[in-house]
């Protein structure tokens, strides 16, 4: 049955498709409620999305290797209410993106630290990251695995 035509006038046939209806109905109750249910989490998701900006943080760190020095301390020090979270997300990846071809002094490092910081992120990672793309900075560097197996 596709359509209301497609019934015809004799009772039997009608309370046929009435009683195949209301046998269906506890199913279709139950997927609708599911269906709910997603469209909830859904909204959820898309709201968190929104107020995050995490849909300008992709477009920034699609293009993260044109953003300069000047201009990811710019974004860092922007107060507009973003997550201080996706801040140190983005400054870690614009830095990973283009070091060691770009040094960064000493200077600008606290600068970066500085403005991540007064966004409320927790830049304790910064040294790890620092250590990873500078490794002959750290004078006393962790042995190898090569060096500490014992043949």
């Amino acid at each position: 049955m596709t359509s209301i035509d497609d019934l015809q006038n004799d009772p039997g046939v009608q309370a046929q498709h009435l009683k195949t209806a209301v046998t269906l109905l506890p199913e279709l109750q139950a997927r609708k409620a599911i269906l709910d249910m997603h469209m909830s989490v859904l909204g959820a998701l898309i709201k968190g999305i929104q107020n995050r900006s995490l849909d300008s943080y992709f477009e920034l760190e699609q293009n993260i290797t044109k953003q300069t020095k000047q201009q990811m301390l710019a974004l860092l020090k922007e107060a507009k209410g973003d997550e201080a979270i996706d801040k140190l997300r983005l400054f870690i990846i614009w830095f990973l993106s283009l070091a060691p071809e770009q040094d960064v002094t000493r200077a600008e490092w606290t600068q970066f630290e500085e403005a991540l910081t007064a966004s409320g992120a927790d830049i304790s990672c910064i040294p790890y990251i620092k250590q990873y793309v500078y490794p002959f900075l750290n004078p006393n560097p962790p042995r190898s695995l090569a060096s500490s197996i014992s043949y």
